[in-house]
């Protein structure tokens, strides 16, 4: 490589590293803002390029910070319990640090977007570190214990699996929501869709948990008063010449006739349903 090309791209590198400066606007003679590069809302801090650094950062750290208060609690020789430190962590620890994991982490539940680079290798393997020391506490093993076996013993999900299942749970509560709700069209029309690139947190989790339009079944909820009855009438036959002459009398539109199903602990094989002048239907 020559020298001009090399000092080309150095001087690139650090263009790229270098942050605008703050910009300050004057609403009026006495009040001015300036602008900042990342911003908290809700508890999750987004940067101007949603990175979400800052924030992995604050997660990694509030993790630590919690175990570093279990680990005073659950000493060998006068500590609390080992399974008490375990639910520790699972209730205090894990809550706080994957907070809105289904946001910032969202990369991590999509195995096709994990495979490129920028995703957030670097911040599971941190955080899987805080998860090995819970589990040191939960077990009292050696250090140099593997971490799948440790993991294993300890009865502790990956923390790549916890997230994963995190984001899930989030997709299906996105994708069944009402149509009165605001994000509707927005997660219909963001259901069946792979982006190429820039795929938002939203994209991310649907398109990993594998969610289609055709795939949710709405079940509509249905309030019954108090006063509500069952107008379906069951009719158990002893002969076929009593089943002969209930069908002469019985005047219903809708019938259904079954070969004993449930009767004296059988099961039934043949339904047939007849609906008034329709043909019968065998199942």
């Amino acid at each position: 490589m020559s020298r001009a090309r090399k000092e080309t791209r150095d001087a690139n590198k650090r263009t790229r590293r270098t942050k605008p400066p703050p910009t300050r606007i004057r609403i009026d003679d006495e009040h001015e803002v300036t602008t900042t590069t990342s911003h908290k809302f809700l508890g999750v801090i987004l940067d101007d390029e949603l990175w979400f650094q800052k924030h992995t950062a604050y997660a990694i750290a509030k993790g630590e910070q919690w175990i570093s208060q279990v680990k005073r609690l659950s000493k060998v020789t006068r500590g609390m319990r080992r399974a008490f430190a375990r639910r520790l962590f699972y209730s205090v620890a894990i809550p706080s640090m994957l907070y809105a994991a289904d946001i910032w982490c969202s990369q991590a539940a999509n195995p096709a977007y994990s495979r490129k680079k920028g995703t957030m290798k670097a911040v599971i393997r941190k955080m899987e570190a805080v998860q090995r020391k819970a589990a040191l506490q939960a077990t009292g093993v050696l250090r140099t214990t593997p971490s799948d076996l440790l993991f294993t013993h300890a009865n502790m999900l990956p923390l790549r699996s916890h997230i994963k299942l995190i984001c899930q749970r989030s997709a299906l509560q996105i994708a069944t929501l009402l149509k009165e709700h605001p994000m509707h069209a927005i997660a219909k029309k963001a259901m069946g869709r792979r982006l190429q690139c820039h795929m938002s947190p939203l994209y991310n989790i649907l398109d990993a948990a594998k969610i289609r339009n055709n795939s949710i079944e709405i079940i509509s909820t249905i309030s019954k008063p108090p006063t509500w009855r069952n107008e379906i009438k069951t009719v158990i036959a002893k002969t076929r010449e009593e089943v002969e002459q209930l069908i002469k009398d019985d005047k219903s539109n809708i019938k259904i006739f079954t070969d004993g199903s449930s009767l004296d602990g059988g099961v039934g094989a043949v339904a047939v349903l007849i609906q008034g002048i329709r043909p019968a239907r065998i199942a």
